[in-house]
């Protein structure tokens, strides 16, 4: 099995909120690449930029985790923070910075920044048993959570001299940003003391504001975008998920594609454009895209079982993985 974080809420919730998809009515001609880091056995990209540069983890025959970073090209390098047991990158900025977390002998989360040029930085908060980086934006400013000694988690802005700021909604007993726009707004969950989750926004002058979709029992953020509009996922008083958009005003809407019975919602670009999953009826997952407009298109790589998209960039490329027949990964890249 990949290695994942006891903390990765946003995998633990995909995980839940994708075990039930449905096939979208609307499909439109596409182009989608599929593709795998040499002698991969899984493949998982998590973010693409506004050049098509795409940042995930792969695994081998050892399942050990491996950062890699894909070309627009298509050239694919591999990465690894050194005397890391698993290395997983998880955002990617406009300038090729990425930045994830890795672990040590002990099993122990750290975080890294690796730069354009492939110089690695490792990163804690001081006194965190783990420290988990979810997002990164143009700037080079990063976003995630740590976890402290009494096992509570708190958000982190890491500034780019390496300053780290922590940060909690009022009343959190954990706290989960994943989202980063350029002028530092930050999106998340927190939980609260009766272990419910709730949506915040941590705006770019630092005022939080926490919400939720109506009827949501616990709702989880996770894309941000520079207009402060918010996507994700909340599951209602049936402990179905749904997607949600959240516009600065504060207007949330809730959406499903077609036939879904699971939607999560992971990443919306500039132009308001969401990406992605939903399951069918059959337990079958599939990707989609939900435009500024509305229109729901959903999408499958050829031969793919389930689909998971979870990065958009501003020219609409997706990215994400599928599983074949034998149940292996694959990255794909979707191109308009």
């Amino acid at each position: 099995m990949p290695m994942v974080s006891a903390g990765r809420k946003r995998e633990a919730t995909v995980s839940v909120a994708l075990w039930l998809f449905g096939l979208c009515a609307s499909t439109t001609a596409q182009t989608i690449t599929a593709f795998d880091p040499p002698g991969s056995t899984g493949t998982y990209p998590y973010a693409i930029n506004t050049s098509g540069v795409i940042a995930g983890y792969y695994t081998h025959g050892n399942d050990v985790s491996h950062g890699f970073v894909r070309a627009a090209s298509g050239r694919i390098a591999a990465f690894e923070v050194s005397g890391s047991t698993g290395t997983i990158a998880d955002s990617i900025n406009d300038d090729g910075a990425i930045t994830g977390r890795y672990a040590d002998k002990n099993r122990e989360f750290h975080g890294f920044l690796r730069a354009s040029n492939g110089k690695i930085t490792t990163f804690s908060r001081g006194g965190a048993t783990g420290t988990g980086p979810s997002g990164i934006n143009s700037a080079g400013v990063i976003t995630g959570y740590y976890t402290d000694d009494s096992g509570v988690s708190h958000g982190f802005e890491r500034a780019v001299g390496g300053a780290m700021t922590s940060f909690d909604p009022s009343g959190s007993t954990g706290t989960y940003p994943f989202g980063i726009n350029d002028q530092d707004a930050i999106a998340g969950s927190y939980a609260d003391t009766n272990h419910v989750s709730h949506g915040f926004l941590r705006t770019a002058n630092r005022k939080i504001e926490t919400f939720d979709p109506s009827g949501s029992i616990n709702t989880y953020p996770y894309g941000i975008n520079s207009d402060e509009a918010v996507t994700g996922v909340y599951y209602d008083t049936n402990h179905k998920a749904h997607g949600f958009l959240r516009t600065m005003d504060g207007t949330i809407t809730s959406f499903d594609p077609p036939g879904s019975i699971s939607t999560s919602a992971e990443s919306i670009n500039l132009n308001g454009t969401i990406a992605g999953s939903y399951y069918d009826s059959n337990g079958n997952a599939h990707g989609y895209y939900r435009g500024a407009d509305g229109t729901i298109t959903s999408f499958d790589p050829s031969g793919s079982t389930s689909t998971f998209a979870f990065g958009i960039n501003s020219r609409g490329r997706i990215t994400g993985y599928w599983y074949d027949s034998n149940k292996m990964s694959h990255g794909f890249v979707r191109y308009p």
